[in-house]
């Protein structure tokens, strides 16, 4: 997410009789939610739905950012959709110290089979104690063991020293173990080195080589080299600093389509994508590739106008739902379509209207 702005699923293929019908095809009534107890709709639904989610179909997906004691349910994943397939936890949710918290992260992951990731900003420093009188630089070579290293190189593949390469799996370790602890599916990484931070020595986000170790050691806990069953995404600027060889260490690519006008902008993004993992096939990368509007400023009105493929004009939460790739002039699926702080839509419309339709559209096409 853009520094200024920091702060999946209608179902369903047609896996047994009756299936599509018990799934969220249509957009339930609206109905005020006063207290956090869930409706149960009975175990036959919540596994077609899961069954289905695993299928990877085109997703819906969300940020979201709760907030322990908010008297609002706008900090509670209550009202979601079960149909949501990924939700990515940008901050201000605890399920290890909040027990409603902990108890509503339970209810999408094992009963929805929603997958629960955690967003980690890639480009903070190292984590430092701070001594008076020291620079970073100084406690990085001190607590981390790192040394001095080139600025920002020219070349993409210049060597990255023992010490930094140590300092780097140390690391991406300590960020990765405690989602690994803290029973989250995945992670998800916010890259943004051309934001801020990616000139400095001691920091990954501008140096080639260094962002291959770092996704190297994260592919041992997360994504498809695991084998844990984990995911590993990465969300921002995704082609900076990216070599080839972290692609087959992804299984989605997230893109801040903010304020998207037409889908000649998410084109552009995906053959951002294309050029920057040339090996693997097209249609493998646009199955990871999942696009997402900000709802930090759009959450009461879907979005900014949008003009689809087909020339029609709707939001542009819609019109990136609505938005497949093309590939030798075939459309092709996607990974999914979400929305930047999904939880501010609550204030708006607490049955969660324009998540229910993306997901909606999205997963009628699935079955067609």
């Amino acid at each position: 997410m853009n520094r200024k702005l920091k702060t999946i699923i209608a179902c369903c293929t047609v896996m047994a009789a009756g299936f599509f019908a018990a799934c969220d095809v249509e957009p339930e009534p609206l109905e005020i939610q006063t207290s956090l107890q869930k409706i149960d709709k009975g175990e036959a639904y919540y596994a077609n739905l899961r069954a289905w989610k695993a299928t990877r179909p085109e997703l819906g997906f969300g940020w979201f950012s709760g907030r322990t004691g908010k008297a609002s349910l706008q900090g509670s994943m209550r009202n979601i959709p079960d149909s949501i397939g990924i939700i990515s936890i940008w901050g201000g949710f605890s399920p290890d110290t909040d027990p409603i918290q902990a108890e509503e992260m339970y209810h999408y992951q094992t009963v929805c089979g929603t997958k629960i990731l955690r967003t980690y900003l890639l480009e903070s420093l190292f984590p430092v104690v701070k001594e008076e009188g020291k620079t970073d630089l100084q406690l990085m070579q001190e607590q981390w063991g790192w040394d001095d290293g080139a600025l920002r190189p020219a070349d993409r593949y210049v060597a990255v020293t023992a010490a930094q390469e140590a300092a780097i799996r140390k690391f991406a370790r300590s960020i990765a173990e405690p989602v690994v602890a803290g029973g989250y599916d995945g992670m998800d990484i916010d890259h943004e080195p051309n934001v801020g931070g990616g000139t400095k020595p001691y920091v990954l986000g501008g140096y080639w080589n260094r962002m291959l170790i770092f996704f190297d050691e994260m592919s041992k806990y997360f994504g498809p080299k695991s084998g844990t069953g984990r995911l590993l995404a990465i969300d921002g600027e995704y082609s900076a600093y990216i070599l080839p060889e972290i692609g087959p260490m992804l299984d989605y690519v997230i893109s801040q389509a903010y304020n998207c006008s037409s889908y000649s902008n998410l084109d552009s993004r995906i053959n951002t994508l294309y050029n920057a993992f040339p090996d693997i096939p097209k249609k493998e990368l646009a199955a990871k590739f999942i696009v997402a509007e900000n709802f930090e400023s759009y959450a009461g009105s879907g979005g900014v106008t949008h003009t689809t493929r087909d020339g029609q004009r709707v939001e542009s939460s819609i019109g990136l739902a609505l938005w497949q790739p093309v590939i030798d002039d075939e459309p092709v699926q996607k990974g999914g379509a979400g929305t930047y702080h999904m939880e501010y839509e609550y204030n708006f419309f607490q049955d969660y209207k324009y998540i229910r339709q993306m997901i909606n559209i999205m997963g009628q096409r699935n079955n067609e």
